[in-house]
């Protein structure tokens, strides 16, 4: 069972651009996309699965003609990660409408605070020569992509909340999303990893395992073997442009 007693909430960021974000916000659902193939389906899998009820979530407002890159927040993640195809709402236009394989990966969450002015990606970047920034990428190693979800130590989570702080200092507002429309029927993320064997013991996936670890990392699981660790951060960059499973952290001692 969860060996997650005490567990320290974990930070995520979602990308969106400016048709996806505005359904995100009225449905109360944060989602990502489902790529063409299998494997790769695994991988964006392994991004969400370790999301889990209480956890922060940040948006990452990707760049267009109207504004520069924005980070957004704060909210609190209010399910497990889920699976559905159908529209967040039925005038959705995006979420849910083969846009981008309809960002079926889905998790619900709610307004913590609303902060009306956004931080700048872009300053963001300048802490990385400080070493206050060391986890938060959007980069897929030296693959050609970027990751849809990402999550960072809860130290780089603070710091990207008080700056939001800062940037608002007397403008913080309440809550700007009012209901979730989270379907009554979900089918758990865990559920759609594919889990077929070549032989006993090998996964014909290596996505698949990394997502089943991280599913089970989230619960507090294996401290038996990994230690007492209290944090996780999937997908984590090196300089050399290449990317570690998961990392382990211990934040408090």
């Amino acid at each position: 069972m969860s060996g997650w007693e005490g567990r320290i909430k974990k930070y995520w960021i979602f990308v969106v651009d400016d048709r996806t974000f505005p359904e995100h916000l009225r449905a109360g659902i944060a989602a990502i996309n489902k790529p063409d193939t299998i494997h790769k389906q695994q991988e964006a899998i392994a991004e969400i699965i370790g999301i889990r009820p209480g956890d922060y979530i940040l948006f990452n407002l990707r760049v267009s003609r109207e504004h520069p890159p924005l980070l957004c927040g704060l909210f609190e993640a209010t399910s497990m990660p889920y699976y559905d195809e159908n529209p967040v709402y039925e005038e959705a236009r995006y979420v849910g409408r083969k846009y981008r394989g309809g960002l079926p990966y889905r998790v619900g969450f709610k307004h913590v605070k609303n902060f009306p002015n956004p931080v700048n990606v872009d300053e963001i970047w300048y802490l990385r020569e400080s070493g206050h920034i060391w986890s938060l990428h959007f980069s897929r190693g030296a693959a050609v992509g970027t990751h849809a979800c990402i999550s960072i130590s809860k130290p780089e989570g603070e710091l990207l909340v008080n700056m939001l702080e800062a940037t608002n200092l007397g403008r913080i507002e309440t809550s700007v999303v009012t209901r979730s429309l989270l379907p009554k029927k979900r089918i758990p993320l865990i559920d759609k990893l594919d889990l077929k064997t070549d032989r006993p013991g090998k996964l014909h996936y290596e996505a698949a395992l990394k997502a089943l670890l991280i599913h089970e990392l989230a619960d507090g699981r294996h401290k038996d073997v990994f230690g007492n660790y209290d944090d996780f951060i999937p997908n984590l960059p090196t300089g050399t442009r290449k990317e570690l499973d998961v990392v382990l952290l211990k934040c408090r001692v």
